[in-house]
């Protein structure tokens, strides 16, 4: 026999044992898209169910919503927001009004102080 033809029949056995990765791998893959659809079926039927069973885990209550074009007094705010607070909201922010006033009144100090400073500076 020749040399080619040994060399030929090796690589024919070598292939018949030891097959390509590639074709295991395309073998694989239709089993693993099957699998995850299976469970993406799975878990949707088991999150219906669940939601049939408990609504109340899945349903939201909206905050009641308020018309911007209806305007109210400080006092009518005020009373509201007292009334959050008694009730125990915690989005209202307590404050008190002392302090309140002072911020607002060393608000306007500083910015009077800046209009000063600004004109002095334009003078110049």
């Amino acid at each position: 026999m020749s040399q080619e033809k040994v060399d030929k029949r090796k690589q024919e056995k070598y292939n018949r044992l030891h097959p390509k990765k590639s074709t295991s791998i395309k073998k694989f893959i239709p089993y693993v898209v099957i699998a995850i659809i299976a469970i993406l079926f799975i878990c949707w039927v088991g999150f219906s169910i669940d939601r049939e069973i408990n609504p109340e885990k899945y349903t939201t209550t909206a905050p009641a919503i308020t018309s911007s074009s209806v305007k109210k007094s400080k006092k009518e705010i005020e009373s509201l927001r007292e009334e959050l607070i008694k009730n125990g909201d915690t989005n209202v922010a307590v404050e008190n009004t002392k302090d309140s006033k002072k911020t607002k009144d060393s608000k306007k100090d500083s910015k009077k102080d800046s209009k000063k400073d600004s004109k002095k500076d334009s003078k110049k």
